[in-house]
């Protein structure tokens, strides 16, 4: 059972996957993807238009579900 706010499915494998020295970028539109991360990081698409979903937000979700999975 889930413990946090986090639900989204492929965030949640990433975060699963992810060793000690794993870095996550947030992003916008504006970021050169595929220029600027690796060939073989995972991309996880959030927004539809613009303005629907701040970093603040996708960055809270993310501390919530990092915290409970250090009490693990």
């Amino acid at each position: 059972m889930l413990r946090y706010r986090l639900t989204h499915p492929t965030i949640l494998a990433a975060l699963a996957s992810a060793g000690h020295c794993s870095r996550v970028s947030i992003s916008d539109g504006h970021y050169p993807h595929t220029t600027g991360a690796h060939s073989a990081a995972e991309r996880v698409y959030l927004n539809l238009e613009p303005g629907r979903l701040l970093v603040t937000e996708v960055l809270d979700g993310l501390a919530d579900a990092t915290r409970w999975r250090r009490r693990l």
